[in-house]
């Protein structure tokens, strides 16, 4: 081959030259499909010119050196392929590797026969990388809150790398969902995407304020310089919070403030509560100070308890026996006569009684029994006593009965007195409710009413009516005349005269 190569040189006729290498040297080689052929171009075709099985040498640090067989290498115009799958395959297991490709003087010639000088060991080497890169890390940190809006995401792998193919995909996270139809895509040949070193710069773009996203990664977007394919990053394997929307700045140019939501929703419960408070201790001072007041100064009204009622009204029975007319004296029927004649003369007179004011304005007995109290038997009295006598305007404008129970009757003559009333002992122990209040004279006619019910039925309503009126209980203006009204109408409404 020496000769022929000495002679193609005297001829002026160049010998076949390497001018391209897969993998480059110096580069790495990851394979391809679970096979290493290494590529050789030249800058002619070329052919065998020898014979011989042995071709070249293939070998690896720290592994034995193989011989490159012609049955492995194979000439396709100008490109010389060598398959070395076999030997590349166990080489792999033990992870990155240098290794190198030699090619034998003489073995290649070109059309004109003129050999190809060869390659030495040495002139030829790259590494052979079977190992993909791993991601080692991430910046910021996953699940971190207040990424900005256009910030960069750095994720850093094991070895150098370069873009692939795909996009970064920056998917919504709500309630553990991923919304891909609300997914950000960025393609990795966009400029927002940069591979430099072993580190991947994504500065992100079209994400929400305050949302939380995931970032994944396609198989195949990242690459190591052997070729060899990162295996991805899933969804959720890594999360953030994006910040909230800034706050409009004040006019004094405040810087802007962005607090986590949790350490927000404190802040307004806190001030919330302190309008609370705020609002409610002056409302509380207000209504219940007076109050207060109003309960040390004024007096409760002592409730006498039922032996105290009973003895009351004891006292009252004895009184009215003791005050009770006595049979009149018999009146001679000439004076008798005589009387008539000038009461007749004077015209009709309102009876006065000599009742006290509780007692005015109180319904008159019936005639018929006044006429059997006061007057003799077949005397004028009697004849009078039946006969009905006009009420005075005075007495219709305080009663509170009906106009017909209050009528007047005329003058029953010389027998009647104030010790022979015709009004019950009951009836003359009722206060007065004279320009009393309306609230007052309800409650005096509902007594009224009740008078001829069983006495346990008239404490019940006399206890009831207490407490509704009472001060301390009931705020309404005219709820402590009523109340005063209510205890004073025991000594007549528990009566059982």
């Amino acid at each position: 081959w020496i000769l022929g190569l000495l002679a193609a040189r005297g001829l002026g006729i160049d010998s076949p030259k390497a001018v391209g290498f897969q993998p480059a040297a110096g580069g790495a080689y990851a394979g391809g499909d679970s096979t290493f052929v290494l590529q050789i171009s030249f800058n002619v075709p070329v052919s065998w010119c020898s014979s011989g099985e042995v071709v070249g040498t293939f070998v690896c640090d720290g592994f034995a050196r193989t011989d490159l067989l012609r049955e492995h290498v194979a000439l396709e115009a100008n490109l010389l392929l060598a398959d070395v799958t076999d030997v590349a395959e166990a080489i792999s297991l033990a992870g990155e590797r240098d290794c190198g490709l030699s090619i034998l003087p003489g073995k290649i010639c070109n059309r004109d026969s003129v050999p190809f000088s060869g390659i030495y060991m040495g002139d030829y080497r790259f590494t052979l990388d079977v190992v993909p890169p791993n991601l080692v890390a991430i910046e910021p940190q996953n699940t971190v809150t207040d990424v900005p809006l256009d910030g960069t995401v750095t994720l850093t792998f094991s070895e150098p790398i370069i873009s692939g193919r795909g996009a970064v995909s920056l998917g919504p996270l709500e309630y553990g969902v991923v919304l891909s139809d609300r997914a950000v895509m960025i393609p990795m040949d966009s400029p927002a995407v940069e591979a430099r070193g072993s580190s991947l710069f994504v500065v992100l773009g079209g994400v929400q304020p305050g949302q939380r996203y995931t970032m994944s990664l396609p198989q195949g977007a990242v690459l190591d310089r052997a070729g060899n394919s990162y295996r991805g990053l899933p969804e959720q394997a890594y999360t953030f919070r994006t910040a909230a929307a800034p706050a409009p700045s004040d006019q004094g140019g405040a810087a802007k403030m962005n607090l986590p939501e949790e350490l927000l929703i404190a802040v307004i419960a806190v001030a919330c509560l302190v309008v609370v408070v705020a609002i409610a201790v002056p409302l509380m001072l207000t209504y219940k100070v007076p109050e207060l007041i109003y309960e040390i100064r004024s007096p409760k009204p002592e409730i006498p308890s039922p032996a105290a009622e009973s003895q009351s009204v004891e006292a009252v029975r004895l009184d009215s026996k003791q005050r009770r007319p006595t049979a009149p004296a018999a009146v001679p029927a000439t004076a008798t006569a005589s009387l008539q004649a000038s009461g007749e003369a004077h015209g009709a007179w309102t009876t006065t009684t000599h009742e006290p004011p509780a007692a005015q304005g109180v319904k008159s007995a019936p005639a018929a029994q006044w006429a059997q109290k006061t007057s003799l038997p077949g005397g004028p009295g009697a004849k009078n006593a039946a006969q009905p006598v006009r009420s005075s305007s005075a007495s219709a404008k305080v009663s509170p009965e009906p106009r017909n129970s209050s009528k007047q009757t005329r003058d029953p003559g010389p027998q009647f007195s104030s010790s022979n009333s015709s009004v019950t002992d009951r009836e003359k122990l009722r206060p007065t409710v004279k320009d009393e209040c309306p609230e007052v004279l309800a409650v005096a006619k509902k007594l009224r009413a009740m008078m001829d019910e069983p006495l346990p039925l008239r404490k019940k309503l006399l206890k009831d009516l207490m407490l509704e009126y009472h001060p301390d209980k009931n705020s309404q203006e005219n709820a402590k005349e009523v109340f005063q009204y209510v205890n004073n109408s025991r000594s007549w409404f528990l009566s059982d005269s």
